[in-house]
Parts: C-alpha cells; sequence; structure tokens
C-alpha cells in the first residue's frame, strides 16, 4: 500500500463486510424514535379521553364508545410497543454479533 491508500475492504470472510454496523445503528435509531413518538401519542390520547366530555353529561352510548375506544388504542399501542421492543432485541444481538465476529450468533439472529 503506498502513502495516501485507504486501505481495502474488510475480509471477504468477515462479517462486517457482509453488514455495515452503521446501517444497523441507524435502523435501531429509527425504531427508537418510532417507539417513543408513539408514547407521545398515548399520552396526548389519554389525556384527551380523560377529559373528553368534562362537566357535560354524556349519553351512554357515547361514554361506551369512547371507553371501548380507548382500550382498543391501548391494546394497539401495546402491540406495537411490544414489536418495537422485539426488534430493537434483535437488532442489539444482530449488532454485537457483527462487531464480535461472530458468524453463528449472527445467523441465529
Amino acid at each position: 500500500m503506498t502513502t495516501g491508500e485507504r486501505p481495502g475492504p474488510v475480509a471477504n470472510d468477515s462479517l462486517l463486510s457482509t453488514i455495515e454496523p452503521s446501517k444497523i445503528i441507524d435502523l435501531i435509531v429509527s425504531k427508537q424514535t418510532q417507539y417513543y413518538t408513539l408514547w407521545g401519542v398515548y399520552t396526548a390520547v389519554q389525556f384527551a379521553a380523560g377529559s373528553y366530555g368534562y362537566g357535560h353529561r354524556l349519553p351512554l352510548g357515547v361514554a361506551l364508545a369512547v371507553f371501548f375506544g380507548v382500550w382498543a388504542f391501548n391494546f394497539g399501542h401495546l402491540g406495537f410497543v411490544l414489536r418495537c421492543v422485539a426488534q430493537l432485541n434483535k437488532l442489539t444481538i444482530v449488532l454485537n454479533a457483527a462487531i464480535e465476529e461472530n458468524k453463528n450468533k449472527y445467523r441465529s439472529a
């Protein structure tokens, strides 16, 4: 290698030549952003539902619609949060496997 040349790519059998850790980190950051944004929306919905109709009598049908709508949102939110956490865990395992050059761990992840 002459002066000024950059070293070539990592050896062909290296995990780092197969995947780029920076892309995994980008995915992790993106998933965490989705996760925290959803928590913000969840909080806003809970406060809005909690104050819906405050000071006024609500017909039973409207009250039940709000009640069931909030709980449907809660269960949907929970499902999304659980999927985000599972994906974050998998991405962390893949990133660790790539950094440690552990091919078996990478394949299983």
